[in-house]
């Protein structure tokens, strides 16, 4: 087995892979948030939104911003060849079940329970 050769070829295709990443944060309002990353040629925008499915659940999630950085081609010494690599990132906060507002009083207990 040719070592530099597997490993030459190995980092040229690494830019291709990579992992869909979730950083959670507070969004403008408040609400709990993820930035998320989808890298390389292996990942399109809906892997993003896959993500921010699985990360708000049932409650679902409303799009901050979006960006995508991808090149479709890339120069090559015969012109150009399909690349389609690069980042998108998608950057969303969670809704809530019930929405709660923090300076809210704690809710009344009803009359018959306060025996």
């Amino acid at each position: 087995m040719n070592t530099p050769r597997l490993l030459a070829a190995a980092g040229l295709l690494l830019p291709l892979a990579g992992c869909v990443t979730a950083e959670q944060s507070l969004g403008p309002d408040g609400r709990l948030s993820y930035l998320i990353s989808c890298p390389g040629a292996l990942h399109s925008m809906s892997d993003c939104e896959a993500k921010a499915a699985q990360l708000c659940g049932a409650a679902g999630y409303s799009v901050v911003g979006e960006e995508s950085n991808v090149r479709s081609f890339v120069a090559s010494g015969d012109g150009e060849a399909p690349a389609n690599s690069g980042r998108r990132t998608l950057f969303v906060a969670c809704y809530t079940a019930v929405p709660q507002d923090p300076h809210a009083a704690p809710a009344a207990l009803p009359a018959d329970s306060a025996r």
